[in-house]
């Protein structure tokens, strides 16, 4: 197929730098999403046309009845020590012109949807919609997001409001960055800075939230669960929390406090194959508004510069490479 946008994750200059250790097959071009259009459709294929405009999941693993898991991440990692023989044969990502990618990871965009460079972002939202889908957040309901002012985390925010929350509180450290994360509906988005203390920052969620329904952690890789905790203990009797970020901690909270306010703590990984068509429906309803994030795009000579910014951005502003 033929890229028309690709995703930028804050994160990727060290994936390709070495620095986090991804599990990578060299050659490898990185790249885990994107927006593109169909060039060629291999003989066993049905359901995909030439020309058609598809959304791209990296998310694949093998499907023989087995209790092996042996996923990988398209252009950016492998999942499971047994990944090696399924990231040889798809190795390489969205940053070219072209890519090869299975068929089941191709979503078709309907033909009103007529912006790659936006559309692309909803790689954020799939993976945030994939925790509250799990954490069964409806309408109507209060919802935490530890780690707001990450990509990820603000687009938590915007997926919260499109579902109908009915208030949405974003946590973090910047409040610049939270400003703007707020900005994305002042009316139903409740910011609060956390300071770093953990009994103040308690309080404050706790004040500011009144009993929420759902913790949406996304949290990057910081070195406490305190943060987490702080967001968790905010939670309404039979409230529940999500665990998708990179927290590097033990979990410590009392087994008390969990069994006597029937607390459910789970973690998710990415999302169900069906979230980018649901995200894509909503996003032609108007219920998910993809233009209030900012967007800065790059040639796709200019991938260095790509990856700085995207590591220098925070908040509901996005990278995208244009091939």
């Amino acid at each position: 197929m033929s890229i028309q946008a690709a995703p930028v994750l804050s994160f990727m200059r060290k994936v390709v730098s070495g620095e986090l250790g991804y599990s990578m097959a060299t050659p490898w071009i990185p790249g885990a999403n994107g927006v593109g259009v169909v060039e060629t459709v291999a003989d066993d294929v049905v359901g995909i046309q030439r020309g058609q405009r598809v959304f791209i999941d990296p998310h694949i693993h093998t499907h023989t009845n087995t209790d092996t898991y042996d996923g990988i991440l398209i252009g950016l990692t492998a999942l499971s020590p047994h990944s090696a023989p399924l990231q040889q044969q798809w190795r390489h990502g969205t940053f070219a012109q072209k890519a090869l990618i299975p068929a089941e990871c191709l979503t078709m965009v309907p033909d009103d949807l007529s912006d790659p460079e936006r559309l692309s972002i909803l790689s954020f939202a799939a993976i945030a919609y994939g925790g509250l889908v799990k954490g069964g957040f409806r309408s109507g309901q209060t919802l935490i997001v530890s780690g707001a002012t990450g990509n990820i985390g603000s687009c938590a925010v915007l997926v919260g409001l499109a579902l109908g929350a009915k208030r949405v509180v974003a946590l973090g450290r910047e409040e610049g960055v939270l400003e703007r994360v707020r900005a994305l509906d002042p009316k139903r988005v409740k910011a609060v800075r956390l300071t770093g203390d953990f009994e103040a920052d308690k309080q404050s969620v706790a004040a500011i939230t009144g009993g929420a329904d759902l913790v949406y952690d996304i949290l990057g890789n910081v070195p406490s669960f305190e943060p987490t905790a702080a967001a968790i203990y905010a939670l309404r009797r039979g409230g529940a929390a999500v665990l998708m970020g990179g927290v590097q901690a033990a979990m410590n909270l009392p087994y008390s406090y969990i069994m006597l306010n029937e607390i459910s703590i789970q973690g998710a990984f990415m999302y169900p194959r069906s979230a980018p068509r649901e995200l894509l429906n909503m996003v032609a309803a108007g219920t998910l508004d993809l233009s209030k994030p900012e967007i800065r795009s790059f040639p796709l000579g200019g991938v260095v510069a790509a990856l700085n910014h995207a590591e220098s951005v925070r908040g509901p502003s996005y990278t995208v490479l244009v091939p």
